[in-house]
Parts: C-alpha cells; sequence; structure tokens
C-alpha cells in the first residue's frame, strides 16, 4: 500500500498521461499534497515512474497501476483535475506553441464540458488533418459537436459546428468511409444559409462537389 503523497501523485499522473511532466503533474496536484522533487525522486526510486528519452519528461512503469488508478477518482473530481491541467496548458499555450494543442483540447474536453474547449478541439482536428491522423480528427471534431449539441441555444455557434462537419467529412473521405463523409456534408449544406464565413461556405460546397465527382455524380458536382 502506498503512503498518501505517492497515491496522489499516482492518481494525477493517470489524469496527466504519457508522457508526464513535472508542471504538468504539478498542476494536476492539490495544493494540500503539492508535488515537490523529492516526491518525484521517490515515485522513480519505487518503480512507479520510469525517467522518459527525452529530459524532463516520465512514462509509467506499471502502467496497469495507472489505468487502475484514473478509474478510483471520482468522476466529478477527475474532471477538475483535468480542467486544472486544460487550465495550466492554456495559460501556457503561446510559449508551448502548437505542438501542445492537442494535449490542451483533450484535457479541455474532459475538464470543461463547455464552450472553452471547443476552439481548441476545432483547433486540434485541423492539426490532425495536416497530420494525416484522420481517425483523431474524427475524434476531436466530433467531440466538438458533442459539445455544441449539449449546450443551450446551440444555433449561435453554428460556424463552429460547419468547421466541424467539414473537418469529418473531409476525413472520412481519406479514410475511404464515402457513406459517412456524404452523411456530414449533407448536414453542413443544410446549415450553409445562415453561416457568416463565406470561406468556409465555399470550403464546404467544394467539398461536396469533390466527393460527388468521386462518385460519379458529374451533373450533381
Amino acid at each position: 500500500r502506498l503512503p498518501r503523497p505517492l497515491r496522489h501523485l499516482v492518481q494525477a499522473a493517470s489524469v496527466v498521461g504519457e508522457p508526464i511532466s513535472f508542471p504538468l503533474l504539478k498542476a494536476a496536484m492539490t495544493e494540500e499534497l503539492p508535488l515537490t522533487e523529492s516526491l518525484l525522486e521517490e515515485a522513480t526510486a519505487q518503480g512507479l515512474l520510469h525517467v522518459g528519452s527525452i529530459a524532463g519528461q516520465f512514462t509509467f512503469a506499471r502502467r496497469l497501476l495507472f489505468e487502475s488508478a484514473y478509474t478510483t477518482i471520482p468522476p466529478t473530481q477527475r474532471q477538475g483535475l483535468h480542467a486544472r491541467i486544460a487550465d495550466h496548458l492554456v495559460e501556457q499555450l503561446d510559449s508551448l506553441g502548437e505542438a501542445a494543442i492537442h494535449a490542451t483540447a483533450h484535457h479541455a474536453y474532459l475538464g470543461y464540458r463547455d464552450e472553452r474547449a471547443l476552439d481548441f478541439l476545432l483547433r486540434s482536428a485541423h492539426q490532425y488533418r495536416i497530420q494525416y491522423a484522420n481517425r483523431q480528427a474524427i475524434r476531436d471534431a466530433g467531440r466538438a459537436l458533442e459539445i455544441i449539441g449539449s449546450l443551450p441555444q446551440p444555433e449561435r455557434l453554428l460556424d463552429q459546428r460547419l468547421e466541424a462537419l467539414l473537418f469529418l467529412s473531409q476525413s472520412y473521405e481519406v479514410l475511404g468511409d464515402l457513406g459517412h463523409a456524404e452523411g456530414t456534408l449533407a448536414e453542413a449544406e443544410v446549415l450553409l444559409e445562415d453561416c457568416t464565413k463565406p470561406e468556409l461556405s465555399a470550403q464546404i460546397l467544394t467539398s461536396a462537389a469533390t466527393l460527388r465527382l468521386m462518385q460519379g455524380q458529374w451533373v450533381e458536382a
């Protein structure tokens, strides 16, 4: 059985995910049981964490322990830990750059669960598209749509909804799932009349025409 500070470290690290860095782990831990260099050294000495290949990073030494620890955290507390990590990443995003956008989107989605997560999810989906990580782009665009649908007056977020639908359709198309690509574009086309971004409207219409050409629908394209 681990001492309480180490148990808290394991739980916080399970929320941070790999790779673990001192600043992120510190952000996740509470003021009551703060992270210290000596506590981190104790965690590595006891075989809980491995020193990563990149300086200042750590990985799970006993993965099942951390996976189990994550499930033992009460949902409200777990959401709060994700929110603490998201707050830290948002504050540091200018210095961290786009390399941190995926982690920011992940923790904002699980921590904020509201409109604050949308911009990060859409930026993350866009980055994944550029990186040809289409399944991850589908996940983050889908998460953006999920949040929009859960908010009051979702119609005020029409442009963000259209952007997410565009990312979904483009990613499905690359993966060869033309049925889902067609479905998401059809939903987007119905909403285009009220779009306030002409460039976004043009992108959606161009994607729809391209898809119809791929399907041999020359007249519709």
